[in-house]
């Protein structure tokens, strides 16, 4: 637990509070290693696409890759900015979908490819030379656990008596169309293009121009923490100098998903949570009965 302008902060409101300083610390404690190894297995700094060969692998830095290419020894300062994504880490958009899939399945990983079907018929991609191993976690309650925090994201409301106790993008998200069916799982996020004093960010007479403002991203997946249906998609939204992660890609990956979970695959979540209720009712009865 660690004490600052997020209140008391684990893991879990660190995620849905996006909370920076808990990170460095992690990224600190954990080393540049053993970061490197696991972010790995999630396809940064790899090409995990069946079809698509000269999709970019990026930059997962590590001891090695700063050596070779810096010719320089890496600093405990480049763990704390690359324990955010910042500093010498390079990802894509595709990384960044094929990444929060693996967590949406559990760890089952699934290779991304570009082409489904040719004059109609399904592409089968050849047989795989290097199959891409599934990750397994030494706790496979942990899956439930950041599906558990990435829901809040988006769905934790505001508190009345918890001091910034909320998602990141719930106004943008949750609240702004309180009626949505399903839950979205997500993270917001910002890629810095070139570093500028809060002094300039908050000066109304200063205006940075729109090439030096920052990029929002957002990822997701959906539907989350649903008893009836397993995750269907997952996407991440990268909106080139947008600021905000939450409040501008947030809502565009919304819109993605309401399309392909409510149009394109037609889920009726109000009638699969209406049966499970009448399900749960007929069980109950019958234990009663016996």
């Amino acid at each position: 637990m660690i004490g600052g302008g997020h209140g008391h902060t684990d893991l879990k409101k660190a995620i849905y509070q996006s909370c920076d300083t808990f990170f460095y610390d992690l990224g600190n404690r954990m080393g540049i290693d053993t970061i490197h190894d696991f972010m790995s297995m999630f396809g940064f700094g790899e090409n995990f696409a069946l079809d698509i060969p000269y999709a970019r692998t990026g930059v997962l830095p590590s001891r090695e890759w700063k050596k070779e290419s810096r010719g320089e020894p890496w600093y405990r300062g480049d763990t704390i900015s690359s324990s955010i994504g910042q500093g010498y880490m390079w990802v894509t958009p595709l990384q960044l979908a094929t990444a929060v899939s693996i967590v949406a399945n559990k760890g089952k990983v699934v290779q991304p490819r570009m082409l489904k079907e040719i004059e109609g018929k399904e592409f089968v991609p050849q047989a795989n030379a290097y199959p891409v191993p599934d990750v397994t976690l030494a706790d496979a309650g942990y899956w439930d656990y950041m599906e558990d925090a990435m829901t809040m994201v988006i769905h934790r409301p505001f508190s009345a008596t918890e001091f910034r106790d909320y998602g990141t993008a719930f106004q943008a998200i949750a609240q702004a169309d309180p009626d949505m069916p399903y839950k979205m799982a997500g993270k917001s996020g910002t890629a810095q293009l070139v570093g500028i004093d809060q002094a300039v960010l908050k000066s109304s007479d200063i205006e940075v121009a729109d090439i030096h403002k920052d990029h929002g991203l957002f990822v997701s997946f959906a539907p989350a923490q649903n008893s009836q249906v397993s995750p269907k998609i997952a996407v991440a939204v990268f909106v080139e100098n947008g600021e905000h992660g939450s409040s501008v890609a947030g809502p565009i990956a919304k819109q993605i998903i309401d399309a392909y979970l409510l149009d394109i695959l037609e889920i009726d979540f109000a009638a699969l949570a209406a049966q499970e209720e009448v399900e749960e009712t007929a069980e109950s009865l019958v234990t009663e009965a016996e």
